[in-house]
């Protein structure tokens, strides 16, 4: 046990005592006025018989740095208590009480640039009632409903993404536009995250990714920028599938085989394939609506390809073009 004497000697000069159990030889390494930083951090000292402990609670961040005197490792424990439930923001080894120090005020300081959601379990999301949300880092949520969900970024957070790519709400649901918040904030995020969120981001998103990450890859934690290829991206590779057909072929937007008032007829949908390959199907080149007759229709049928072709026919009855 720690005697009075030594409590006191450890208080009063505002260090880590050294300090020797029955035991085991091994003795705390004492650490250099850990009561006030030079910064003006403030640091309260605790721990029991094993284990030393320095602790700085400011600003709703505590961060607490410990030492057991059975092993040589550091530990560093940074919390957020400032939302509705504590957020964990670091729990590593360091290498010594000042590494830990420096490490848990950078960490604080970075979580104050940034307010917490103020999400509550029953609200309303873009896709149903929220049934629980997980607090990912001050300003990311992780949203979940009955049938979908995704992340939810706080104001500063939402300011903070690419116009070329930010969602208007600040929702980013969890099938694809997730790895938009999470590229622009990797730096809170895991490892794992930051390599999937690039992946993804890379395979749904390859014009705003090679726009927004390609410009600044150093930004969004890369040291270069590698441009996306067609394995990456199924975008990508329609594109290099379509632009060389180009001049041969319509690109089939739908079909209608009983076409009200045509009987004997087949409707189809088509418009123009642009010569890059970036169709739009939301606003197409050219829409309009021809007939083919039916017998004509079974033997163009078959060079409908995957990507939804059709060689060009001249002489095909316009029935409607978009105005």
């Amino acid at each position: 046990m720690i005697n009075s004497n030594e409590k006191q000697a450890r208080d009063r000069i505002g260090r880590f005592a050294e300090t020797v159990h029955a035991e085991s030889p091994v003795n705390l390494i004492p650490l250099p006025n850990p009561l006030r930083d030079a910064d003006g951090t403030e640091w309260d000292t605790d721990g029991d018989e094993y284990t030393n402990k320095l602790v700085s609670m400011a600003d709703g961040v505590r961060i607490e740095i410990s030492k057991d005197i059975r092993s040589e490792d550091y530990n560093l424990d940074v919390v957020d208590y400032r939302g509705s439930r504590p957020v964990s923001l670091a729990r590593d080894v360091v290498d010594s009480a000042e590494a830990g120090k420096e490490r848990g005020k950078q960490l604080r300081t970075r979580a104050l640039q940034y307010e917490h959601n103020k999400l509550e379990i029953g609200a309303q999301s873009p896709w149903g009632t929220i049934e629980n949300h997980d607090v990912l880092a001050p300003g990311i949520d992780d949203v979940w409903t009955a049938g979908h969900g995704g992340y939810k970024l706080s104001r500063k957070r939402q300011a903070e993404v690419h116009p070329a790519w930010r969602r208007a709400d600040s929702w980013y649901e969890q099938d694809c536009a997730w790895s938009v918040a999470a590229v622009t904030h990797y730096k809170d995020l895991s490892r794992l995250k930051f390599e999937d969120a690039h992946s993804e981001a890379r395979r749904y998103f390859p014009d705003e990714y090679t726009a927004v990450v390609g410009k600044d890859p150093e930004r969004y934690g890369l040291t270069e920028f590698r441009p996306i290829t067609a394995e990456e991206s199924d975008i990508i590779a329609a594109r290099e599938f379509l632009a060389p057909r180009a001049e041969t072929h319509d690109r089939m937007l739908r079909l209608d085989l009983e076409p009200e008032g045509y009987p004997g007829m087949v409707a189809v949908d088509l418009s123009d394939i642009p010569a890059d390959g970036k169709v739009n199907d939301e606003n197409p080149l050219n829409p309009r609506t021809v007939l083919v007759p039916e017998d004509d229709w079974k033997d163009m049928a078959p060079a409908w390809t995957e990507r939804r072709t059709l060689p060009k026919v001249e002489g095909l009855q316009v029935l409607k073009k978009a105005s």
